[in-house]
């Protein structure tokens, strides 16, 4: 019984973990700006991205365990 408690928390721990780190990827190119000339990836883009990429990992990984 104390285990089922536990898995649990960790699952609902993991989705929040993962919805946070999609917000946080998504909040830092919510505002508009002119594009440069030349396609440039900067280190803001790069830590967006690998974000991005972590929190939809642990989403689905929450997911597939849950079924």
């Amino acid at each position: 019984m104390r285990t089922r408690r536990i898995t649990s928390a960790l699952r609902a721990a993991s989705l929040a973990a993962g919805f946070l780190c999609v917000l946080a990827g998504l909040s830092g190119h919510a505002a508009a700006t002119p594009v440069p000339p030349v396609p440039e990836i900067d280190a803001g883009s790069m830590a967006s991205a690998l974000t991005l990429l972590s929190g939809g990992l642990l989403i689905i990984a929450g997911r597939r365990k849950g079924k």
